[in-house]
């Protein structure tokens, strides 16, 4: 599962002027992966290696195959190492590629706690509690609604919980 998002308004609507896509990150996202990628910068040579990438890509959620990892090396750097500018360009294209259906799997086990088929009020308070976040009732019961939107049955008689079907077209709407 992806652990961030890019998405703005620019990123969503088409610009006249096409703006980088590293403008598109927040101060503290961007501060966050350089965090990240200092503590890869073993050397502390501003740089890391293809293996330290790996190892870099993987803490922050993400699998690259080896082959991947050769890749984006080569055509990041002809030095076999990246800086950091270029670090930031990689992980902006990982967290910009849609979700494999694995992932959206992997996201709904992740908050359906009981894994009895689907995210409660409850079991996503919960999550969201242990991320730290900071969310009301209302909030919670207003996103459970907004997944519900569109599926059969009555708002006032459904239970505040999300089918997977539900959580999918969420999902699917996020990466549109």
């Amino acid at each position: 599962m992806k652990s961030v998002r890019v998405r703005t308004a620019s990123a969503r609507k088409p610009a006249k002027k096409k703006a980088s896509r590293r403008e598109e990150l927040s101060h503290e996202h961007t501060k966050d992966i350089k965090e990240a990628f200092d503590l890869f910068d073993i050397s502390g040579a501003g740089t890391i290696e293809g293996k330290e990438l790996r190892v870099a890509l993987r803490a922050l959620g993400f699998d690259p195959s080896k082959e991947e990892i050769e890749q984006l090396v080569g055509t990041a750097t002809q030095t076999g190492r990246i800086d950091f500018h270029e670090f930031l360009d990689i992980i902006i294209n990982k967290v910009s590629e849609p979700d494999t259906p694995e992932d959206i799997e992997r996201a709904f086990a992740m908050l359906d706690l009981d894994s009895n088929g689907v995210i409660t009020k409850e079991s996503l308070q919960k999550v969201i509690s242990e991320l730290g976040e900071d969310m009301s009732e209302e909030e919670i019961e207003k996103m459970i609604r907004v997944a519900q939107k569109g599926s059969k049955g009555s708002k006032e008689k459904r239970k505040l919980e999300v089918t997977f079907n539900e959580f999918l077209g969420i999902m699917n709407k996020a990466d549109n």
